[in-house]
């Protein structure tokens, strides 16, 4: 609340111009400490934010924003706004939210991150990169690091609606390289927290370990078409580059292959896609989305049919339909997109090496490469550098690196065999277990 009463005065400002005023205002730190060969290399403290103002009037949004979070900018933002509502020739009809609706409460956690000094942080990245290298004698270079963030958002606007966040987290990160020979390999660990006691050191060091030593001696393997398990934080990527599919947005400019196909089969029986911003096990939850609508947990696919777009308001109304709480603003200093909040694909019944061991021939793959130049996210096709494992009967045997993984996005939902029960929390707010998929492209030697 301590932002109220400049917010009623950048609404009483804005009154003579618009029909009604949106504010929206973010607070953020950042604490960023890294290790380096047993030494501290870095240690920065960051604070951010900034306030945007929109003014809607015959329908257009005009639109501002400010570093300066004080009444002394509230004359500037408002004729910033108006003069770019002049200039607006889109025919998009634009809205802004009134507040209702129904709200899930967030339930408030107790966070522990100031309860730990810094020493302590940093001697904790210390102890594990002993750790490291009390477990792998071929280690060469080691990084530590370990972050916090901390947000508050709030949102309001002349209609009535005012909504306020916080949120609270930190992850801890392993690099290492390892040296054989005149061979060199990385390896990375990480653990995403909700609270500094929750840290696991054993986890972390035991994945990178595991990643940096395992692909030594690493060959290709002859062209062919293979039965292939994708290793869950690997499978993340391609579960991302398909997330703009969903977007009303995209859909409506034609941009999406998932046009026209609402109701349809477009993955495996198997296939059990949402959008939940609720996600017990996710790092953050939320209540509103970028406009202050209530959010709702939804299937984008379920039982391999498509379900739903993703809407805002703007396409909502479009195509007739209720917002779907998907409204994205990804800062301040950006407009209205749209976005999932955590995209979590439904595990299955099986573990990683139950499915290994189903399979039983194969190639198990752990590192795809290239996924911004290699994937094209409208049409789904794909060619991707990849590493990872031959699998001969059931069991991993040598790695494998320089070859390619080619194929269709689209298509690989459908032919889905097996989804794991291996949920793992994967960068940029997406949770899937590891995926079977049979007589993929491979090319090699």
């Amino acid at each position: 609340m301590e932002f109220k009463n400049m917010i009623e005065k950048l609404f009483d400002a804005g009154k003579i111009y618009f029909e009604e005023i949106e504010v929206y205002i973010e607070k953020h730190s950042a604490l960023s400490i890294e290790t380096y060969q047993g030494e501290l290399e870095k240690y920065e403290l960051a604070q951010t934010g900034g306030i945007s103002v929109r003014g809607l009037k015959n329908g257009k949004m005009g639109y501002a924003y400010s570093e300066n979070i004080s009444e002394e900018s509230i004359e500037e933002l408002i004729q910033i706004a108006v003069d770019s509502h002049q200039y607006i020739d889109s025919e998009d009809i634009q809205f802004l939210h009134d507040g209702s609706g129904e709200y899930r409460e967030i339930p408030k956690e107790t966070k522990d991150f100031d309860t730990i000094s810094t020493e302590e942080k940093i001697q904790m990245l210390l102890k594990m990169e002993r750790m490291i290298r009390e477990r792998e004698d071929r280690v060469f270079t080691v990084t530590g690091a370990y972050s916090e963030y901390k947000g508050y958002d709030v949102i309001a606007n002349t209609k009535g609606l005012y909504k306020e966040d916080t949120h609270e987290s930190g992850m801890i990160y392993s690099y290492l390289l390892v040296k054989e020979g005149e061979e060199m390999n990385g390896g990375v660990g990480y653990q995403k927290l909700k609270n500094f006691s929750e840290i696991c050191l054993e986890q972390v060091v035991t994945e990178a370990v595991r990643r940096a030593t395992g692909a030594l001696g690493a060959n290709s393997i002859s062209s062919g078409e293979y039965n292939i398990i994708f290793e869950n934080l690997c499978f993340s990527g391609l579960l991302g580059a398909l997330e703009s599919s969903f977007s009303a947005d995209m859909v409506q400019k034609g941009f999406s292959l998932l046009q026209g196909k609402l109701g349809e089969k477009i993955a495996a029986e198997s296939v059990n896609l949402s959008d939940d911003p609720f996600l017990s096990i996710a790092i953050g939850q939320s209540s509103f989305d970028g406009e202050g609508y209530p959010t709702k947990q939804k299937y984008l696919i379920e039982n391999g049919k498509l379900n739903t777009y993703m809407h805002n308001l703007k396409t909502a109304h479009k195509d007739g339909v209720s917002s779907t709480g998907n409204a994205d603003r990804s800062s301040y200093k950006g407009g209205i997109g749209i976005g999932a909040s955590h995209l979590y694909l439904e595990k299955g019944k099986c573990s990683l090496e139950e499915m290994l061991q189903k399979m039983g021939e194969g190639l198990f793959i752990t590192d795809l490469q290239g996924l911004h130049s290699g994937l094209d996210p409208i049409s789904g096709d794909f060619s991707l550098p990849a590493n990872g494992y031959i699998l001969h009967e059931g069991k991993l045997i040598s790695p494998v690196n320089q070859i390619t993984v080619a194929g269709n996005l689209f298509s690989l939902l459908k032919g889905i065999v097996e989804i794991g029960n291996d949920v793992r929390d994967c960068f940029g707010g997406i949770y899937t277990p590891s995926v079977r998929v049979d007589k993929m492209s491979v090319s090699g030697k």
